[in-house]
């Protein structure tokens, strides 16, 4: 993310991260929108998602900017062309970092960034998406492809959350094999890893319970073909909720 610095770049710089969700695409750029806080005096997170209304997308702009300067704002009232015209009057004179997280089409991208206005003060947009095309509206050079965790890296990450009272995170010997199968499960993709490795550190941690475990895991991915990885792990940690 060497694009944010401000030093390289004056002008109004689209970034977009892209890949299958759970892949931690947002958990990465939460941590650039927290990180380069100091950076610019306007900062803003959006969740676009399937179905939304551009006005809704206006309110919640500017409802976070206001906040954040300790403003009130009541925008209920305001039309869509008037929310447009106070969200360009405010970014206008501001260095900004807006997060548009989840935009589903190209399309929607297109209709939010015409009121995104280019203060060349080295402003950044930052898109999350599972779309190639919706990427392809990043400049020349920041597309980036996020993509699954190595196995070493998942294994880690499992771990850390299976373990997280045990010394280093470390598994048992006896768990190892059977560890490593239920890992190998969740295709690199973060969301599961941690959705499974949270159930598993509130189970019994012996190789009956993971071998019983990972039965209804195998179960849980074989069914359902029109869903997701993720949507199908997730599906089976919820049934193990309290």
């Amino acid at each position: 993310m060497e694009s944010l610095n401000l030093e390289k770049c004056p002008h109004l710089q689209i970034i977009a991260l892209w890949g299958m969700g759970g892949i931690g695409k947002s958990t990465l750029v939460s941590n650039v929108f927290r990180n380069e806080a100091y950076n610019f005096e306007c900062r803003v997170w959006v969740s676009v998602s399937q179905s939304y209304k551009l006005e809704d997308i206006w309110r919640r702009m500017l409802k976070d900017i206001y906040s954040k300067e300790k403003k009130a704002f009541d925008g209920e009232k305001m039309t869509c062309a008037e929310l447009q015209d106070e969200l360009k009057a405010i970014l206008k004179t501001k260095r900004y970092l807006i997060i548009l997280d989840d935009v589903w089409t190209a399309e929607d991208f297109r209709k939010i960034k015409e009121v995104l206005v280019n203060t060349k003060m080295g402003s950044r947009i930052i898109i999350t998406t599972r779309s190639d095309e919706v990427a392809s509206q990043a400049d020349d050079g920041y597309k980036i492809k996020v993509k699954p965790l190595e196995a070493e890296d998942a294994w880690h990450l499992f771990r850390r959350k299976a373990f997280p009272r045990t010394e280093n995170h470390i598994c048992p010997l006896v768990l190892q094999e059977c560890g490593k199968l239920i890992v190998g499960r969740c295709d690199g993709l973060p969301l599961a890893l941690v959705a499974i490795g949270s159930i598993l550190s509130l189970k019994v941690q012996n190789v009956t319970e993971w071998g019983l475990f990972d039965a209804q895991l195998i179960s849980e991915l074989n069914k359902n073909v029109n869903l997701n990885h993720v949507v199908k792990i997730l599906n089976l940690s919820y049934k193990y909720l309290p």
